[in-house]
């Protein structure tokens, strides 16, 4: 049987991450300040690890915010949708770099489902001691999550799915701060994870 017309598709609005390869300057920027951190940051954490420091010299890195700021405008650019959500008039603020913080995570640590404060937040992979395939040898499960990062999201019909995001070392991915997202334990080698993360706000001009 054939139609008479063609129907229209149509879709919710949504959102979603960027994912970007970190510049080689920010990489030094961020290797040089995790040399000099600051204070221990775990009690501001929801992770269960067993390092976690603040990183002022990145926070003051006038350089490091200008880039972060690019890509929360390329975030606007591709996800409309959010920037409707946010209460406030953005021009009349400016989005500042908050936080920032690197984490230590060994085996067995993990994150909880969890969200940030903020506007905008991020990760950067610095080390991942292990691959996908090693970690899914440990356990026989249907739903292989070991070592994983991943979305924690609710589609429209309300169905609450984890979306995997896989961990590439020096990928930054980008998004709203109140994205749930979580970070699970891994068991296969007892090298330790590194990671970046933090948040932008709005600041009064």
């Amino acid at each position: 049987m054939h139609l008479d017309t063609t129907p229209i598709a149509n879709r919710f609005p949504n959102i979603g991450w960027l994912s970007v390869t970190t510049p080689i300057w920010a990489r030094i920027a961020i290797e040089d300040s995790i040399k000099d951190p600051g204070q221990d940051w775990r009690l501001n954490l929801a992770g269960h690890t067993q390092g976690a420091k603040q990183l002022p010299d990145l926070i003051n890195n006038n350089e490091y915010e200008m880039w972060l700021t690019e890509l929360a405008r390329q975030y606007d650019d591709e996800f409309p949708a959010y920037r409707n959500t946010i209460s406030y008039h953005r021009g009349e603020m400016d989005l500042r770099l908050d936080d920032v913080w690197v984490n230590y995570h060994h085996k067995h640590d993990f994150n909880p489902m969890h969200w940030h404060d903020g506007v905008f937040s991020f990760v950067t992979w610095i080390k991942v001691p292990y691959n996908t395939e090693q970690e899914r040898d440990q356990f026989v499960t249907k739903y292989p999550l070991a070592g994983e990062f991943s979305f924690t999201v609710t589609d429209v019909m309300g169905e609450i799915h984890d979306h995997v995001v896989p961990q590439e070392e020096w990928t930054t991915l980008f998004f709203p701060s109140r994205m749930r997202h979580k970070v699970h334990p891994y068991y296969s080698t007892d090298e330790v994870r590194v990671s970046l993360s933090g948040n932008l706000l709005l600041m009064n001009k």
